[in-house]
């Protein structure tokens, strides 16, 4: 889980030193509220070079940034094709002191459905919850995907703290293994079958259960939310790809990302899908329409779709326009909402949507957050 074999090493040039371990769990009180940002690309190529971070507008606790073996595998892992998602380290932010203590993620993605985490909390802010709490959503995050089934942490024996957390979390202990630094660890898993412990669920978690709708907005995605849309629409296309031999191209979903409008779907402020949009001759194109897997069949690519065709209606433009697979169900809910077939090209169904004549334009059904901005 931490880092093993270093206590307290500077991060080269960082000034910075990074805690093993996590705070004492018989210590502490009440779990203060955290969020978890995900290491922007612009960062991590920071810390690969040892130099200093942009964190605004966060404050930064001394050594809660990510350990530089953390940095240099997520750097190896997505010259791999790994997403970042899976790579990646989160930054922990307590919210209510808007400032990073800590850090966390995962090591790469699911091999057969088991992924291995890490997480870091900085000396200073030990005895909050924080990495029961950074923990806890890891696990969320992993099972909302859809393509996990497993996590683990490898937690040095001599490591009472953070063996206590993970114990009191749920995870049940294996055997003493060797890891890949040649370091004698306990595989400490955690698998929804075989725990007594149910973490409290937030929206896109497997784990939630039925009940309200959540509350859906959309806003622009930012740099930080590229790995979280790129597992997800790798997860939720997987099947369709391999029907026809295409492999997943990490560069082509790159490129796209810089060509097209992201936006990310929130349920109850948590991401749950996304919408990818394109102005092409007169008319607005869905170009992508992810929903977490678990949160699928609660009206959320419905509203999704709504606000598409507001956004063309703000936009002026006459026509919404999609692209679907041949076999995807989710035709019937389009021709529900009211697309018609206009081509089919290899299999490729090109659907069109005509909006209510007189249109003009307006304001965005969304209002920009801070950051990058549409795009």
């Amino acid at each position: 889980m931490t880092e093993p074999g270093q206590s307290k090493p500077k991060h080269p040039g960082s000034g910075l030193t990074q805690a093993s371990g996590c705070e004492n769990p018989m210590r502490q009180l009440v779990e203060e509220d955290i969020d978890l940002h995900q290491v922007d690309l612009p960062n991590l190529r920071r810390l690969a070079l040892s130099r200093s971070v942009d964190v605004s507008p966060f404050e930064l606790s001394d050594g809660a940034l990510p350990l530089s073996r953390t940095v240099d595998r997520a750097t190896a892992q997505l010259e791999r094709g790994t997403p970042a998602f899976w790579c990646v380290p989160f930054f922990i932010v307590s919210v209510p002191r808007r400032k990073i203590v800590g850090s966390c993620g995962f090591k790469t993605a699911p091999d057969q459905g088991s992924v291995e985490i890490h997480c870091g909390v900085a000396a200073s802010e030990r005895s909050r919850g924080i990495a029961t709490t950074a923990i806890r959503k890891l696990i969320e995050l992993a099972f909302s995907t859809g393509i996990a089934n497993e996590v683990f942490a490898c937690v040095r024996p001599d490591n009472i703290a953070s063996s206590k957390v993970v114990e009191r979390l749920g995870f049940v202990a294996g055997p003493l293994i060797t890891d890949a630094n040649g370091e004698e660890v306990v595989r400490w898993s955690w698998s929804q079958p075989n725990s007594s412990y149910k973490p409290k669920p937030f929206p896109g978690s497997q784990m939630a259960p039925q009940g309200p709708r959540p509350k859906l907005s959309l806003r622009p995605a930012l740099d930080a939310d590229f790995g979280f849309c790129e597992s997800l629409t790798r997860a939720n296309m997987a099947s369709y790809l391999a029907a026809r031999g295409i492999p997943w191209d990490p560069q082509r979903h790159v490129a796209s990302w810089a060509q097209f409008e992201n936006l990310v779907i929130s349920a109850d402020g948590s991401p749950a899908g996304i919408l990818r949009l394109l102005e092409v001759e007169g008319a607005l194109e869905i170009r992508d329409l992810q929903v977490l897997a678990p949160l699928t069949g609660q009206g959320i690519g419905t509203w999704a779709i709504e606000q598409a065709k507001r956004l063309a209606t703000c936009r002026g433009l006459p026509e919404l326009r999609l692209r679907v697979y041949v076999e995807n169900p989710a035709r019937r809910l389009y021709a529900r909402l009211g697309f018609r077939c206009v081509a089919n090209d290899n299999d490729v169904i090109h659907l069109s949507c005509s909006l209510p004549a007189g249109n003009t334009p307006g304001p965005q059904p969304f209002a920009n957050s801070s950051g990058s901005g549409p795009r």
